[in-house]
């Protein structure tokens, strides 16, 4: 590791021991994420005792599966489930990737983030892979993208009470529940009311995943110090497609005065 990624690794260990951190997320969805890079989060993770947790590109993303397995996550999310079908195929393409002796150790998850996936829960809950989730996250901004709001609308009274009933919903069945998308300290009474009823396990950042049992009391400064963190990662990330780039220039340079000289 590099001297970039050791002060990362720092910070994290002391997010997870003073600020509730229980884990990183990255994705091959929505951030794009290459491989190489969502190794490194690994070995990250791998430093600083903790776990990693992968949203794949889709519902049969089976590339995404294949690759899960050999970087060693312990979460998979699928995104953008709308129907029982969709939930259905991840579950059923987990399956027929990850051998049973590695499924039975990842944490299976959806997101939940359009008005018409939670218009369709009722249904998606009656699903046959419904009984393999470990998780239900409530992606909102994408979900008030698709109310036709903008992301300040995510902690408005509507967003709440839909929050509420998915996951009582649930929790009913045994699920844990999760809260993501534009977590700031406006946020703050949302999550305090919803942990208070028993109805938030966990909540993420686009990198931190949170323990509200320990976040909650010192938002401002967890998520500052998340806001650090995925600072390092994005800087390292910068510093290593320059790095390459940059090894190109003098073959280039060359090339150019053979072709246009």
């Amino acid at each position: 590791m590099n001297k970039l990624e050791l002060s990362t690794t720092s910070l994290l260990k002391e997010l997870i021991e003073n600020f509730g951190v229980i884990g990183i997320k990255t994705s091959f969805e929505d951030e794009g994420a290459s491989l190489m890079e969502v190794i490194r989060l690994k070995e990250l993770c791998n430093q600083a005792g903790t776990k990693l947790l992968l949203k794949i590109a889709g519902a049969e993303a089976k590339r995404d599966l294949e690759d899960s397995m050999m970087i060693g996550v312990k979460g998979l999310v699928a995104p953008m489930i709308e129907s029982p079908f969709a939930l259905d195929k991840f579950v059923k393409s987990a399956k027929s990737i990850l051998p049973p002796d590695v499924l039975s150790n990842v944490q299976l998850g959806v997101n939940i983030e359009t008005i018409m996936a939670y218009r369709n829960f009722g249904e998606i809950k009656k699903a046959d892979g419904f009984a393999e989730l470990y998780h239900v996250t409530l992606g909102r901004v994408d979900f008030v993208s698709s109310m036709g709001k903008d992301r300040a609308y995510v902690n408005s009274d509507e967003v709440f009470d839909i929050a509420c009933d998915l996951f009582t919903q649930s929790r009913e069945l045994q699920k844990r529940v999760y809260l993501g998308g534009a977590i700031t300290i406006e946020s703050l009474d949302y999550m305090k009311s919803l942990f208070q009823k028993g109805l938030l396990d966990k909540f993420e950042t686009r990198y931190v995943m949170y323990d509200p049992a320990i976040a909650l009391s010192k938002l401002k400064e967890a998520l500052l110090n998340g806001q650090k963190l995925e600072l390092g990662i994005l800087n390292y990330r910068r510093n290593y497609h320059i790095h390459h780039s940059n090894k190109e220039i003098d073959r280039i340079n060359m090339i150019e005065k053979r072709v246009f000289q």
